[in-house]
């Protein structure tokens, strides 16, 4: 119950209902007709009844906050890190990259990013990239530069991109993946959806019309670790979100014969009739030719503004930290030191080199080897029940002491002061120790009593990390499986969140009461695109609607399409609201069931997600 009312309020509602019992009117309320020291009374309390207002609504807060804290689990109120994409060239041909490969941002000491899963990284190299009657050289970072302008209406073909790939010296490749993005926000907003619509071609075969020979195409990029289950982490289904939110920007093309050397051609056959001899020279190298046959929303100025890259994949702002330290015999209880921007344990591992198991994930075939993280519980004895214990002590003691002095023997009552007095001390030095425990703790109960103990967890810094931008450099720590030059962000990173403040967490409670992680009415998808947006929009809408399909054969269908209103008062930029409708969407796609294609838009903005 919100507090409506103030001291001068509630003293004017004491007067009116003091002057209906007494029998005044309104007139005698005007002219003073209270004697002065019952209005001094009626003073007191109005004052006296405003704190017991303030008592109230401080105490329903903190009541709510304890509720919320209780019910939800920390991964959904903590922190989150920002996410982005990196592209790392691989030294030695193919090569995986792992979450615990790190990459430092250049000119930042605490700026970490790793991957958002295992991926495979083909070590291919884009050397060139020809749309419309302009033949480009692709550089570094995927940045293009016209080598060549075809003249006299001549093309390399209608709404088709001709993408010339260096293969890697050692290794076998089998699958490719390819990165697509427009720098523009408002050529992303409006030509990525159509990104799941290409067809890819390569070669020719065998037959007497010598057709290209189609690729098996996946939209999106997948990890090679499982991160599915009940038992997956926290941190397995983050990088699941972050995959889902940069999928449509990637397409896999799997049982491409990148490395067949009868493969490699210096330029594409269909280019024959098309290039002079001078600049069929230009090509001195064999390469590998993909043909990217685009739909028709796909205009020649957005496919000669598309972007195209290799070796790239999602990453998170994320440091892996390794403690380590000395478990006590009979305490084994472990305290993490880097607490601000915990996120979650890596894995925990005894001095005998076993991996421990969580305590969630623990079966009897675990054996002793497992761990629980607990944060300042480990000190809950000491907080809340030695002062009651060590007093009750002191009152039997006060018992016997009574006995005594009435056989006249007080040689006790010196020794009893002397212990209230350190009752005393010790009650003052826990109040002051107290806020010096760490935050974090794990509790252990291993095989290898008494052994160093290596904890390796992730740490974040949540919104800070917002706001690198794209072509930022990055460089590879040593310890890396992966061993590459640098990496390079391929676009600005977004997403990252401070732990949630008390008004959020009401927004998530009610999120979770409401709709139990299922989005199946309109209320609930209106619920689940209020707790992504916060305190961004005024509303969100949810209807259905008519759209047109993106395919070639499509017509008009039936989609559910949710509209987000800005607040009037607060300006954000057009790439804020796209990067907020792109997680309304994936969000509201994992908790809904229904069959009807899903479209997000914002107010004010031309295109929709």
């Amino acid at each position: 119950m919100p507090i409506v009312e103030n001291r001068a309020s509630i003293k004017q509602r004491l007067r009116a209902e003091a002057a209906r019992q007494w029998g005044l009117d309104e007139n005698d309320l005007k002219n003073g007709s209270f004697d002065p020291l019952v209005d001094l009374l009626f003073g007191a309390f109005a004052v006296e009844t405003e704190k017991v207002w303030h008592e109230l609504e401080v105490a329903r807060s903190r009541v709510v906050k304890r509720m919320v804290e209780t019910v939800l689990p920390e991964v959904i109120t903590g922190i989150l890190p920002a996410h982005t994409v990196l592209m790392a060239r691989p030294v030695t041909g193919p090569a995986e990259v792992q979450p615990r490969d790190q990459f430092l941002a250049a000119g930042s000491d605490s700026a970490v990013f790793s991957s958002a899963g295992t991926f495979e990284l083909s070590g291919a190299t884009l050397q060139y990239i020809a749309t419309g009657s302009r033949i480009d050289k692709v550089g570094a970072g995927s940045s293009r530069e016209t080598v060549i302008r075809l003249n006299g209406g001549k093309s390399v073909g209608a709404y088709t991109v001709w993408i010339g790939i260096e293969p890697p010296t050692v290794g076998e490749v089998d699958s490719l993946v390819l990165f697509l993005n427009w720098s523009a926000l408002a050529e992303r907003a409006r030509f990525l959806s159509y990104t799941a619509s290409v067809k890819f071609f390569y070669g020719r075969d065998a037959s007497l019309a010598r057709l290209p020979i189609p690729v098996s195409v996946r939209q999106g990029i997948y990890s090679t670790s499982d991160a599915s289950g009940p038992q997956a982490g926290y941190m397995a289904r983050y990088e699941e979100t972050v995959q889902n939110f940069y999928a449509p920007h990637f397409v896999t093309l799997d049982h491409l014969p990148l490395t067949d050397k009868r493969q490699l051609k210096k330029y594409p056959e269909a280019w024959e009739g098309t290039l002079e001899p001078a600049e069929k020279a230009l090509f001195q190298q064999e390469l590998f030719w993909l043909k990217m046959v685009a739909p028709a929303a796909l205009t020649p100025e957005a496919l000669d503004r598309l972007e195209i890259a290799t070796n790239c994949f999602p990453a998170v702002n994320r440091k892996l930290v390794r403690q380590r330290g000395k478990l006590q015999p009979l305490f084994n209880v472990f305290a993490l030191t880097e607490e601000s921007g915990f996120l979650a344990i890596d894995r925990v591992m005894n001095g005998d080199g076993e991996e421990l198991t969580p305590v969630g994930q623990h079966s009897p075939l675990s054996g002793d080897n497992v761990y629980s993280l607990r944060k300042r519980n480990v000190a809950r004895f000491d907080h809340r029940d030695a002062f009651e214990k060590l007093t009750d002590v002191t009152h039997h003691l006060r018992d016997d002491l009574a006995a005594f002095n009435a056989l006249d023997n007080s040689i006790l009552t010196t020794h009893l002061d002397t212990i209230n007095r350190g009752i005393t001390k010790l009650r003052e030095h826990l109040d002051t120790f107290t806020h010096q425990l760490p935050l974090l703790h794990i509790l252990v109960r291993t095989r290898s009593q008494g052994s160093v103990l290596d904890v390796h967890f992730w740490s974040s810094l949540g919104s800070r990390g917002n706001g690198l931008a794209a072509q930022t450099k990055l460089k590879p720590e040593p310890t890396n499986q992966l061993k590459t030059d640098a990496a390079l962000l391929m676009v600005p990173s977004s997403g990252g969140r401070d732990p949630l403040d008390e008004g959020q967490m009401q927004g998530a409670f009610r999120e979770a009461i409401l709709t139990r992680g299922k989005a199946v009415t309109v209320e609930d998808f209106r619920t689940i695109a209020r707790s992504v947006l916060g305190d961004s929009a005024e509303r969100v809408t949810v209807r259905k609607n008519l759209s047109i399909g993106e395919g070639a054969r499509e017509g008009v269908r039936l989609v559910l399409e949710v509209g987000i209103v800005p607040i009037p008062s607060q300006k954000q930029t057009e790439e804020f609201w796209l990067k907020q409708a792109q997680l309304v969407k994936n969000k509201l796609e994992q908790c809904s069931t229904g069959v009807l294609p899903l479209f997000v838009q914002v107010e004010g903005f031309s295109w929709k997600v």
